[in-house]
């Protein structure tokens, strides 16, 4: 007779300096479908485990789907979650009560019954539900401004939910923004903070040609341009310079980079219905222009700075909340 297992996924994951999630002297646990989600806090590290898994594969893959709910809190709850993705792989012992024992005499950990394995705290890991594990932590956080447990799971249930249907993994560019964002709440200084924004809005861009009339003045220098570097050898000074200005030819052929801005802030918030489409897409231009002059000069009035950056927040956070709703 073969013996029915369940897999149990553990998931550890930090937050941003100066938050926390309140409410957790005991573990909070929620229903999802067949499943139980427990969110608990083991000091320095919150642990979301879902338990009830079919197998360690079953495991893995709903990694990315607790991932993409704990962004939707990201995005709703302004939560910053750090975590390692990477699962630890467990030594099981031969010995359970031999290895609880000496845990036990060696480290002062009281004996809570056999310990099948051991693994390091700050990693996932997927292992069956009837196994007992002993977890090693390394490392400090500093905590201040609370979440209730209770709301982190319902809000990282109502992402869960929203993504039903699409794909498991969030797409590479759309969670290398989601991470820029994330980013903004470890920064210590405000010229950075608005800076990591903005990353995370220029990740979303997708180029878009100019005017055909624009394309067909720029694809007329285009030969004369290539004869011209071609008359020298390759790696000399005067092909390399000329080459980087046919590299800068080809790239203009793609609108510029305030309109991509213009155009990614209202396509995102027009597919979801947001009034504030046309408004945030035109302060987005303005704030983009900042953004550049912070770049090339270095600085902007601090009273300025502080608006913008705030208002720079509102639309990142708007626009991956709307892509999160389509991807």
């Amino acid at each position: 007779m073969v013996e029915d297992v369940d897999f149990t996924l553990r998931f550890p994951f930090k937050v941003a300096p100066g938050q926390r999630i309140i409410g957790l002297e005991e573990a909070c646990e929620q229903p999802v479908g067949p499943y139980v989600w427990q969110l608990e806090f083991k000091e320095p590290l919150y642990v979301l485990t879902v338990s009830g898994l079919p197998n360690e594969e079953a495991c893995h893959e709903y990694k990315h789907m607790l991932w993409a709910a704990l962004m939707w809190v990201q995005l709703q709850r302004g939560i910053a979650f750090k975590a390692e993705h990477a699962f630890e792989k467990i030594r099981f012992s031969a010995d359970p009560e031999q290895v609880a024992r000496n845990l036990e005499r060696s480290l002062g950990l009281p004996y809570r019954g056999p310990v099948h394995g051991l693994a390091n705290s700050n990693f996932p890991v997927a292992y069956p539900s009837s196994k007992q594990l002993r977890f090693c932590t390394v490392g400090d956080a500093t905590l201040t401004v609370g979440t209730p447990a209770k709301q982190v799971l319902d809000v990282a249930l109502e992402g869960h939910l929203i993504r039903r249907g699409m794909p498991v993994s969030l797409d590479e560019k759309y969670q290398t923004a989601l991470d820029l964002y994330a980013a903004y709440s470890y920064e210590q200084t405000s010229n950075a903070k608005f800076l990591t924004l903005m990353l995370a809005l220029e990740c979303l861009l997708t180029p878009s040609p100019r005017h055909p009339v624009a394309r067909e003045v720029l694809d007329g220098w285009r030969p004369e341009l290539e004869a011209r570097r071609n008359a020298y050898l390759p790696g000399s000074d005067e092909y390399v310079a000329l080459d980087s200005i046919l590299r800068e030819l080809i790239f203009k052929r793609t609108d510029s980079l305030r309109r991509q801005v213009r155009t990614l802030v209202k396509e995102s918030l027009a597919a979801v219905n947001d009034p504030r489409a046309d408004a945030l897409s035109s302060r987005a231009v303005e704030i983009y222009d900042a953004r550049s002059t912070l770049v090339h000069e270095g600085a902007l009035p601090s009273r300025e700075l502080g608006q913008i950056t705030q208002d720079a927040k509102e639309i990142t956070e708007s626009v991956l909340r709307a892509k999160y709703r389509r991807r």
